[in-house]
């Protein structure tokens, strides 16, 4: 199959630039909406909120993350 040049497209950065502008405004609007309703949020409502990361955690972190969720476990048994 031949691939005319003309099908070829390149990104254009002003609307790439948009896209991301508007998707970022959005989660700071739902944080900032949620901030004001809660006025605190823990970990679990910020990834309910913001969704999951776009990269993994730290190794650290992710251990700390793993403790944490073992004593909510034992807490709530």
């Amino acid at each position: 199959m031949k691939i005319r040049k003309a099908q070829l497209k390149e990104p254009d950065p002003k609307e790439t630039r948009s896209l991301l502008i508007s998707i970022l405004f959005e989660q700071h609007f739902r944080l900032a909406s949620t901030l004001l309703e809660k006025e605190t949020l823990d970990l679990q409502k910020i990834i309910e909120v913001l969704g999951e990361r776009p990269f993994p955690p730290k190794s650290n972190y992710k251990a700390y993350l793993e403790i944490k969720k073992e004593d909510q476990q034992t807490t709530s048994q």
